[in-house]
């Protein structure tokens, strides 16, 4: 994975959008900038901003393949999911963001044999395997029998 750190990347948060050079672009003297970290509810956001950017600058073939780059809609909408998790259930423990190979994102909460993943793509699918309350689902995302956010804050706090 190659990261342009010199590229100006940052999320407008009037415009609700991101920002970023053209691919490619040779520029120096500028950081990624997310907005004031002076008080955030839920302290691992900065870092998943940090992630976003770079999931940002990854270009087709990031897999070593021919995974296309990451879609900035889906970008967008991670951020969203992030500061919603962040908002409401500031305790539970920060996900891992990870692209996936057909240009989407995963967000992977695991501990101990638990995990919950939301995979967000063309369609935002949901999987979980709780083995303490024999709890294990795949599916769409608004077809969960469960409570997303109940089973990351009694799983994953």
């Amino acid at each position: 994975m190659t990261i342009a750190e010199s590229t100006p990347v940052g999320y407008n948060y009037s415009t609700s959008s991101w920002l970023a050079a053209s691919r490619g672009a040779s520029v120096t003297g500028y950081v990624a900038t997310f907005g004031s970290w002076t008080a955030p509810r839920a302290p691992w956001l900065k870092a998943i901003a940090d992630r976003l950017k770079d999931l940002f600058l990854l270009d087709t073939g990031w897999d070593g393949g021919v995974a296309p780059p990451i879609e900035p809609r889906l970008i967008e909408l991670t951020w969203r999911v992030a500061q919603q998790v962040a908002e409401y259930l500031p305790t539970v423990q920060p996900p891992q963001v990870v692209p996936t190979v057909n240009g989407g994102i995963s967000l992977e909460w695991t501990r101990d044999e638990s995990e919950l993943s939301i995979e967000l793509g063309d369609r935002a699918r949901l999987y979980y395997d709780i083995p303490s309350h024999r709890q294990t689902w795949e599916g769409e995302f608004t077809d969960s029998p469960v409570n997303p956010g109940e089973l990351l804050l009694a799983n994953f706090a």
